[in-house]
């Protein structure tokens, strides 16, 4: 999975109160915290949308832009119709106050006849079951006025919390996606560089809803686990052994054919040890396609979004075990603090390859171990300390639950994580 870059910088409280064994480790630690940038995987362009516009006038721009929001709310929230809720609407009408930065751009709109020979020869191979795609050829190459908006991530983020609205955080699970297709008495699985106008579909309605997705390579490791006729049948076993190997959170199957004048598609989310089945037809299968990411971002999104109230929040006393470098430490840190869950952090000891941090956070614990789950850089573990680990640090350890736990001067351990980079 690609790890993408927030564009948009977030202010968050950072509170430090160190102890540490040595000055060296606390300087270290201090600067390297400041310079790494965090590990855990985020969308992109969570607060940008780009529109379609006619020209650059005030009107024109100050319409695009409200539409630039709406496309924010609809990833923020996890849901189509949250535009149309009478609490946004106050907020919607104002989307110029939160502009952070804008501009236009100009994109060429290349010609669906010639200048693209590699691109006519997969819509030729693809022919017969593509047609249904709003494909529309051109004869001359075009281009087309885009303005691009990005707003203030924290100014957005503090009128929903006020107004008590929930959304979704920038850290997301990525959902495999397996998708056989039949048409005619021939069957295919999908594959990202070869079916591009299907995989680009699905793509772009993903990024619509803020949903990261991924395709199988299909390669000679693929194959050899599983074929059409497992995807077709929705074979729960080999489709799950198959998606292994790249540490997915979620699998979305589609099996799609036409039926009469229309395209029929049966899905299938795999998700949190669960299983949601559904149908669905449409005309055309770009609206297929669009109505099973939908449909899935629906369902993903129910475990997620969340009020961000600081009513919920709560303070966590947390230890991570296995740092064995200063720009471990700095990751950690880094990490936490960008999670939407976290309001501060306070690093409270260090010890060998264990740090004690107090969390404050915007929500239950419950939330935020599921947000921590989603980073996959930290995993539980039971807190104990073995004796051969506390040989390797010297025979100390900090965190031991067994000795210390029962010590007045050392704070009840809410949770213990393990780092896994």
């Amino acid at each position: 999975m690609n790890i993408f870059r927030n564009l948009i910088n977030h202010t968050k409280t950072i509170r430090c109160a160190v102890k540490f064994r040595s000055l060296f480790a606390l300087y270290f630690l201090s600067v390297i915290f400041f310079c790494n940038t965090a590990l855990a995987v985020e969308i992109e362009n969570l607060y940008s949308a780009e529109i379609e516009v006619a020209g650059q006038s005030s009107g024109e721009r100050k319409k695009a832009v409200r539409q630039a929001l709406e496309r924010v709310m609809v990833k923020l929230t996890g849901h189509l119709q949250s535009v149309n809720s009478a609490e946004l609407a106050p907020f919607l009408m104002q989307a110029e106050r939160y502009v952070e930065q804008f501009r236009y751009k100009e994109k060429e709109v290349l010609s669906g006849k010639t200048g693209n020979s590699e691109r006519q020869n997969a819509l030729k191979m693809q022919q017969d079951f593509t047609k249904e795609i709003d494909i529309e050829p051109v004869t001359n190459n075009l281009t087309q006025l885009y303005l691009w908006v990005s707003f203030d991530s924290v100014a957005i983020k503090n009128r929903l919390d006020k107004a008590n609205i929930p959304y979704w955080g920038q850290t997301r699970p990525l959902v495999l996606v397996w998708l056989a297709i039949e048409e005619g008495a021939e069957r295919f699985l999908l594959e990202k560089e070869l079916h591009t106008d299907i995989s680009g579909l699905l793509q772009k309605s993903a990024d619509f809803r803020g949903l990261p997705i991924a395709f199988p390579l299909m390669d000679l490791e693929d194959r050899a686990v599983i074929g059409i006729s497992d995807v077709w049948g929705n074979f729960a076993d080999t489709i799950s052994e198959a998606s292994e190997r790249y540490s997915v959170d979620a699998i979305l199957v589609g099996r799609l054919n036409p039926v009469h004048n229309a395209w029929q598609g049966r899905w299938t989310v795999y998700h949190h040890s669960r299983t949601r089945d559904w149908q669905s037809t449409q005309l055309k299968l770009a609206d297929l396609l669009k109505a099973g990411i939908d449909e899935t971002t629906d369902i993903i999104a129910q475990d997620y979004v969340q009020v961000m109230s600081d009513e919920d929040s709560e303070r966590l006393q947390l230890v991570v075990d296995g740092l064995t470098n200063f720009s471990e430490y700095s990751q950690i840190l880094n990490y936490l603090t960008g999670l939407d869950l976290v309001k501060n952090v306070q690093v409270k000891e260090v010890s060998g390859t264990q740090i004690l941090l107090e969390l404050q956070t915007r929500g239950s614990r419950k939330l935020f171990e599921q947000a921590v789950q989603l980073g996959r850089i930290l995993v539980p573990f039971n807190g104990l300390v073995s004796d051969e680990d506390e040989k390797e640090q010297n025979d100390f350890s900090l965190f031991d639950v067994q000795k210390e736990q029962a010590r007045e001067t050392t704070p009840k351990i809410d949770l213990f994580y393990r780092l896994v980079l």
